[in-house]
């Protein structure tokens, strides 16, 4: 299967959880991707002992969804769970399939303080900042 038949959901992220400023071992993300009216994509990691996580691209075949113009509308959600405390990390909405399309073009970098309250950066809503 080429890139092509493929929809980005949600492009690569990757990142660092803190809390006070160190590294948090163990921290539960979940990320989630919301298309096409009630399809649902999930994925999950932990963070290792640096505070450091990666998550691949959540991608979906596309099927004829290729030759539809109509604009895609993605829902996008991290959560962190880390002592019984759940923080909403991102929370997005993606306007096409293409890799990278959140920040146009760039990677996604985050570093997620735990004290932080969300906040709304642009189109971007929750903890993390991007770096």
């Amino acid at each position: 299967m080429d890139a092509f038949d493929q929809l980005v959901l949600f492009s690569e992220v990757h990142g660092t959880v803190l809390i006070n400023g160190r590294p948090v071992q163990g921290a539960e993300l979940v990320e989630t991707a919301a298309w096409s009216g009630n399809k649902r994509a999930l994925q999950r990691t932990v963070t290792d002992e640096n505070g450091a996580f990666s998550l691949p691209a959540m991608k979906h075949r596309a099927g004829l969804r290729r030759l539809i113009t109509a604009q895609p509308t993605v829902l996008q959600d991290i959560l962190i769970n880390y002592q019984g405390v759940q923080y909403v990390a991102w929370q997005y909405a993606k306007f096409s399939y293409d890799a990278n399309g959140e920040l146009d073009g760039r990677p996604i970098n985050l570093l997620c303080e735990l004290t932080n309250p969300p906040t709304i950066a642009g189109s971007l809503y929750g903890i993390c900042k991007l770096v």
